[in-house]
């Protein structure tokens, strides 16, 4: 109110200018210390507002309790009614188009899958008897074998290429019988791969087909290595 009266008695306009803008600029602090009073003197009571709204009781939200309602609810359904909806849902989530592999639904499937008694399960009468292991002999056996691999060793050693078929006619004319004869054939199948060939200066090709009395099938031609 002072300001404002001296405003009044200065003639000089500058002078009036200053004052006007000290009287502006009281007039804010005086504005702004008021505020500034007001949120002291409140800041208690909104403190307590605030905490009292932040520990309140909260309102239930309207969706059943999972304990106390959905699940003693399901469990009073009966299995074909939450089997039918379990199934509903699990249909929902294949995709549009099945891929062509099984998938591992297929899979769960076939695996739980129940089948049929043909006879009564309980039924303690039964005939079944177990059968012996039968054994079956080897039709090569180890004597054979080494005798055939030296066979083969002293034919390999004239230098020359051989066929199978070549030499189970050599074998027929020097008197092998019919296993003999198919020990040959086994004893060069087994050596159709250089690794694990016993006869290491002939490499062997495929050379067509061949059929004897005693056997057949692809024939083979052990050729001589080159030396390089």
């Amino acid at each position: 109110m002072a300001i404002r009266n001296k405003i009044g008695e200065v003639e000089n306009i500058k002078s009036k200018q200053e004052l006007s803008s000290l009287h502006d600029l009281l007039s804010k602090a005086g504005t702004v210390r008021a505020r500034l009073q007001l949120e002291v003197s409140s800041a208690e009571r909104r403190f307590i507002e605030a905490q009292t709204a932040a520990f309140r009781a909260r309102k239930s939200s309207g969706i059943p309790d999972l304990e106390t309602h959905l699940l003693p609810q399901a469990m009073i359904r009966p299995g074909a009614q939450l089997a039918q909806a379990a199934e509903d849902l699990i249909v929902s989530l294949f995709p549009a188009v099945f891929p062509k592999t099984p998938d591992l639904s297929n899979l769960l499937s076939i695996l739980m899958e129940r089948r049929q008694l043909t006879k009564d399960a309980d039924d303690d009468e039964d005939d079944d008897e177990f059968e012996p292991f039968q054994v079956w002999p080897d039709p090569f056996p180890d004597q054979l074998v080494v005798k055939i691999s030296q066979w083969l060793s002293a034919k390999f050693e004239e230098n020359r290429s051989w066929r199978i078929d070549e030499l189970i006619d050599a074998g027929t004319h020097e008197g092998f019988n019919a296993i003999e004869q198919q020990c040959i054939a086994f004893c060069l199948y087994r050596s159709f791969p250089d690794s694990e060939s016993e006869f290491e200066n002939h490499h062997a090709v495929l050379d067509g087909e061949y059929e004897t009395r005693v056997v057949r099938g692809d024939n083979l031609r052990f050729d001589v290595k080159t030396k390089v």
